[in-house]
């Protein structure tokens, strides 16, 4: 890989990198805003000492649903970050059907 190639790997790495954080960090925000007012009535709910509920069981069960939707949400924008620095880094075919390098 030449010089051009290796910065150019370089600037595009870092933007794609940029790119998927910005990313993680709305699909992250987008699950916890729609799962938080559940979980907040659920944890209010096993709070209170009278109530025979089953809230604390459920309240942990939710949380943890919430927390595997987040991983989700996270693990497919890094996927995804990957695969935009391979298809924006890829060599480009010649004219004759090779690949340049």
């Amino acid at each position: 890989m030449s010089s051009s190639g290796t910065t150019r790997l370089l600037a595009v790495g870092s933007v794609m990198s940029a790119a998927t954080a910005v990313r993680m960090g709305r699909g992250y925000v987008k699950v916890w805003s729609k799962e938080t007012p559940k979980l907040l009535d659920l944890w209010l709910e096993a709070l209170d000492p009278e109530s025979e509920s089953k809230a604390p069981g459920k309240f942990r069960d939710e949380l943890i649903k919430a927390t595997r939707k987040s991983k989700d949400v996270v693990c497919a924008e890094v996927e995804r970050g990957i695969s935009d620095v391979e298809k924006f880094t890829a060599p480009k075919a010649k004219k004759d059907g090779a690949k340049a390098g």
